[in-house]
């Protein structure tokens, strides 16, 4: 800080206008480097975004039913120890007393193996889908992350060209408001005209404040899925390159999404799980067979007698046949059918979900190129509307209202521009995740389509000068010439700004238009004024040509 107070004490005017600029420069580019572009933002929900991570554990868990069933399956080997010692006092009036005492050392060593049982093999089998399934529904989980985080993103997008658009528009509403109560006060528009004015301008201040509000709720709907509030989001390019579906045939993306959708082979998946879990129910009507073999090694000590040892192998086979249990077997089975019944529904609806919404999202993104293509000429259509709109005014053929009515127009059919571009981009990723073949690559060729410049919300005070076009400060209007020429002269000597007359001739009279300008920067606007004001002129009117 102390450095570069040393910096501007040492320089001058026109140094310190540029040290200004390139400060200027260096934190505009700061922020364009730290916006955040769809990759950046993808990459964060994948380590964030809840319903991904639910979606994550819930595979994992899913992942053990194949072990668990299988582990029935396997041999079982057991290891058994024991040791003992007995102490027997017998008392007899017979024979004298007597004290026996027995140490007893044992192990066995033992081996069981299920020979046949049909229900453990038809549970291994509905494992095994089972973990497909839960394999395609973490997949489709993936696929709607990306989805989700696009649909997101450039949500955030159109609500910031949305409140761009809608500060523009209600720009051209105050302009359009100040020039009609300068021309009622010299008697060229009536108060009527004031009012529509004020009526637009009122309109689209509201409008703006919905916008922001929406723009708000845009990036808290992104927040919710990376924990992250962005501020500064890449921006969509001018230029958009529209490619439709590839293959160029509705059907041909019908089968692939019949084949590869990832909801349609989880659910494949699940009803032939619930088909093996239904054979597994009947299963316990069947017999099972197990095989035990064991090792046996005892050892025993009687003080008394002496020492006794037993050992070796042994080996049998068992077989169970349930007769009866109750109905639980009959109960069981009945169960399972419904489930699968149940199941094999799900699945065609499954089927026929995924159908409409392919052919839905193949028709939306034909349908959208055509419409970017079309809003595009919109806009030029309306853009020379406007002029022709606000030529007439000027030569008293059209009202304000026309005027109004035309800047609504163009400003809308902009606002309808942005939204479809956007809407093609989600309708494209929408259609690829029906068919199942959305992946993090698609995401990445969207994002090459972004611009660096970051996207921040709009501020609407003062209108400064627009692109492209010339600004002047109008002073007033005055059919007397030589009023307006005295008000000239004393612009010209008390402001370092240009100022001119312009005259406007309508269909009675001429107006005589007194303005400073072409003022080319923001810079220039604002020293203007304060001169202007400082001469005693207050009602300045901003005017764009």
């Amino acid at each position: 800080m102390l450095a570069l107070q040393n910096v501007i004490k040492l320089t001058n005017g026109n140094s310190m206008k540029r040290l200004f600029l390139f400060l200027a420069i260096g934190l505009m580019t700061a922020q364009c480097a730290n916006a955040a572009n769809l990759m950046d933002i993808y990459q964060k929900a994948l380590t964030s975004d809840p319903t991904f991570q639910e979606a994550l554990a819930k595979k994992m868990s899913d992942a053990e039913a194949t072990p668990a069933d299988l582990a029935v399956l396997l041999p079982t080997v057991k290891y058994t120890g024991s040791a003992a010692l007995q102490k027997t006092i017998t008392h007899s009036t017979i024979t004298s007393n007597s004290t026996a005492r027995t140490r007893t050392l044992g192990w066995t060593l033992s081996l069981t193996q299920s020979v046949f049982n049909f229900t453990n093999w038809k549970n291994l089998a509905a494992a095994r889908d089972s973990v497909k399934a839960a394999d395609a529904t973490y997949n489709a989980a993936a696929q709607n992350l990306m989805t989700r985080v696009v649909n997101a993103y450039f949500a955030v997008l159109n609500a910031q060209d949305v409140l761009t658009y809608t500060a523009a528009e209600k720009r051209a509403f105050y302009r359009e408001y100040q020039q009609a109560q300068q021309g009622y006060k010299v008697g060229v528009n009536t108060i009527t005209d004031v009012y529509n004015a004020k009526a637009s301008y009122d309109g689209a201040a509201s409008d703006y404040v919905s916008a922001q509000n929406n723009l708000s709720s845009s990036r808290e709907d992104l927040r919710a899925i990376t924990g992250v509030l962005y501020d500064h989001t890449a921006p969509l390019a001018q230029s958009l390159p529209l490619v439709g579906p590839e293959p160029h045939d509705i059907d041909a993306w019908v089968d692939i999404s019949n084949k590869q959708n990832w909801n349609i082979v989880a659910a494949r998946y699940k009803a032939l799980s619930a088909h093996n879990d239904a054979w597994a129910a009947r299963g316990g009507h069947l017999p099972t067979v197990s095989a035990t073999a064991q090792y046996d090694h005892s050892y025993a000590r009687n003080f008394d007698t002496g020492r006794a040892q037993t050992k070796g192998p042994s080996a049998e086979l068992d077989l169970t046949v349930p007769l009866f249990s109750g109905g639980s077997v009959t109960s069981a089975t009945r169960k399972a059918i419904a489930d699968y019944e149940y199941l094999l529904q799900k699945q065609e609806e499954t089927y026929r979900t995924v159908n409409t919404q392919t052919r839905q999202d193949y028709l939306s993104v034909m349908s959208d190129i055509s419409k970017v293509k079309a809003d595009n000429q919109t806009i030029i259509s309306n853009q020379s509307s406007l002029e022709s709109m606000k030529q007439g005014y000027k030569a008293g053929t059209r009202t304000i209202v026309d005027v109004l009515n035309a800047e609504e127009t163009l400003y809308n059919a902009k606002k309808t521009w942005s939204a479809d571009r956007y809407d093609y981009i989600k309708k494209t990723i929408s259609l690829k995740e029906a068919a199942g073949t959305l992946n993090a690559n698609d995401l990445q060729i969207i994002n090459t389509w972004l611009s660096s410049e970051a996207t921040a919300p709009t501020q609407t005070k003062t209108p400064a000068a627009a692109i492209g076009k010339q600004t002047y400060l109008q002073i007033g209007a005055y059919y007397n010439e030589r009023i307006a020429q005295d008000i000239l002269a004393k612009i010209k000597k008390q402001t370092t700004a240009p100022a001119e007359i312009d005259t406007q001739t309508t269909t009675t009279r001429k107006i005589y238009r007194v303005q400073a300008g072409p003022l080319t920067t923001n810079g220039m606007i604002q020293k203007t004024k304060i001169q202007l004001k400082q001469a005693g002129f207050s009602d300045i009117l901003i005017v764009e040509k």
